[in-house]
This record gives C-alpha cells, structure tokens and sequence, in this order.
C-alpha cells in the first residue's frame, strides 16, 4: 500500500500519491481522528485492488507507456 511499485515502474506521480495517502493516514491517526485515518487507509486499499486487478488483467502500464505483464 505504499506503492514502491510505482516508483519501480516509473510511475512517480502514481507512487507519491500512494504515499501521501499513508502519510496523511498515519497523521490523522497521530491527530486523534481515528475515523479520517480509517477512511484513508479504506482508501488506499481500494486503490490497491482495482491496480492489482489491472496487473491480473495485464492492462497496467509503466511510466514510459510499456504494457506491465507477469
């Protein structure tokens, strides 16, 4: 859920948004918004999902526009 996936792939916009996402849950939690930071983490993991349902379906693509597969 950290997307260092992303990075690896080249796709840095994609990675630092999975990032801020942890760090924003872990700020709310720190906070004492216990709810913002289990929407955020909800949040993330859905993300996660719908990109692993991408690499399954092998229709994600790298940084540079190449066709990830398995």
């Amino acid at each position: 859920m950290l997307g260092l996936h992303h990075f690896y792939l080249e796709d840095w916009l994609h990675g630092l948004a999975d990032v801020a996402l942890v760090v924003m849950a872990i700020g709310f939690a720190v906070q004492g918004y216990p709810g913002l930071a289990l929407l955020t983490v909800l949040l993330d993991a859905v993300h996660t999902i719908i990109i692993f349902y991408y690499l399954i379906i092998e229709k994600w693509r790298d940084g540079q526009g190449r066709p990830v597969t398995l």
